[in-house]
Formats: C-alpha cells, structure tokens, sequence
C-alpha cells in the first residue's frame, strides 16, 4: 500500500514566486550593543606612547577610524595625515590638552557638526585638513575674529558655514572655491560687506544678516540670498 503524503505545511514550505525563503537558522544575530573603549581597542602605534608623549605621528597607518587615545593627558600634536579615514565620530574624544591636529590626505567629505575649537579647556589652535574630499566645512560657534584659510586644496567644498562667530574679515578668493553653493556668515561682526565675496560663480545661498555693517540696508537683506547676491554683484568690476 502507498503512503500518503503529509498535508501539514510544515512538511513541504510553500514559496510564492518572487519571495525568498530565509531559514530561521541562517538567520543574521541581533548586533551586539556598543561597549565602552578599553585598552584593547587602542591602535598599536598608540599602545608604544606613554602618559607623557607630546608629540604623535599615526601617518602612512593605512588607518579607517579615528584611533582610541587613552591615558595621554599632555599630548600636544597629533598627525593623521596619509590614511584612509572618511569620516569621524560627532563625539570626538581628542585630549583636551591637543594644539595641532593634521588630517590632511585622506578622505573626509565633512566635519562633525558639534565640533567647536573654543570649547572650555580646549587648546586646539591648527587644524590642518587639506587634500581631502570634504564637502562641506562647518566651523560655526567658535571665536573667529577673522577667516584666513586656504581652501582651494579642498576642491570638493560646497558649503561653508562660519556663522556664529566673531568675524570681522573674510579673505576667501573666488578662485579657491569654484565649487562654493553655500556661504553662511550670519551673526558675526563684520563692519562691511564686502562684495569680493558673492564672486564665487556657483554661490547660490549667501547668507549675511546679523552682522554689524548697514550697508546694504535691512530691506535687501530680508528679500534673502538672491537679493544680496543681485546687491554685491552689481557692485564687482
């Protein structure tokens, strides 16, 4: 006598054209929750320093992440330049006690918008991050009295947000930033507005209120970007 088959679902899955049938086995884990850094995680060319290193070169590292710094309370300079680094954490753990931080040649397309070089106990004084792919540069609520940068080895920049400072002067040449959409100098202290700094061809958003200078007057600068952009421009050579 034949055997019948076994009508229970559970015996043959039934697969729906179009679907994919996952094994409860194969399943992916639920990710393990994040642990605090111990000493384990710090890079070994970190391991080799001491409490006492002052000066500390991570270059050429090949590294993708910004490395654990534990127990280095008097480090002064840091270099990271020559890695592979695309982007770094919002909550940055750097010694408070840091003057100079290079991260040039690698592959930030933006800084960490909670970044301030004016926070309580902070020292850092050079920031160097040429040759990167940075897209947009956001140094807003810091102490600035003036903006003097190089930005033409950032050939990607499109977005510079420096409002919320205390400048007064903006040396930004056009032909440092042909890629330059978006300039944020609102709230700062700046007794003129200079027109030099609407020639950036591709600047679309210029915003400038807040400032101290009274020329243009109020009436443009409420009409927004394109009203002072019309301003400034008509005023270049």
């Amino acid at each position: 006598m034949s055997r019948r088959a076994d009508p229970s679902p559970a015996a043959t899955p039934v697969r729906r054209a179009g679907s994919r049938h996952i094994d409860p086995v194969e399943a992916a884990p639920l990710p393990e929750p994040a642990r605090p850094a111990t000493p384990e995680d710090v890079h070994p060319a970190v391991a080799d320093s001491t409490a006492k290193t002052r000066v500390l070169d991570l270059s050429r590292k090949q590294l993708g992440v910004l490395p654990v710094l534990l127990d280095m309370p008097v480090l002064v300079e840091l270099t990271l330049s020559h890695n592979a680094l695309t982007s770094l954490p919002d909550t940055v753990a750097l010694p408070a006690s840091l003057e100079m931080l290079d991260l040039s040649h690698n592959q930030l397309t933006t800084l960490p918008a909670a970044w301030t070089l004016s926070e309580p106990g902070t020292r850092l004084h050079t920031l160097n991050i040429a040759f990167n792919r940075l897209h947009t540069l956001n140094i807003a609520f810091n102490r600035l009295h003036e903006f003097r940068m190089d930005l033409s080895p950032l050939t990607h920049l499109a977005v510079l947000i420096l409002c919320n400072n205390q400048i007064r002067t903006v040396h930004l040449p056009a032909a440092s930033v042909p890629n330059l959409t978006h300039l944020d100098l609102s709230n700062n202290a700046m007794p003129r507005l200079d027109p030099e700094l609407a020639r950036p061809a591709n600047l679309k958003v210029f915003k400038v209120d807040g400032n101290t200078f009274r020329v243009p007057r109020y009436d443009v600068l409420r009409l927004g970007s394109d009203a002072v952009l019309q301003w400034c421009r008509s005023r270049l050579q």
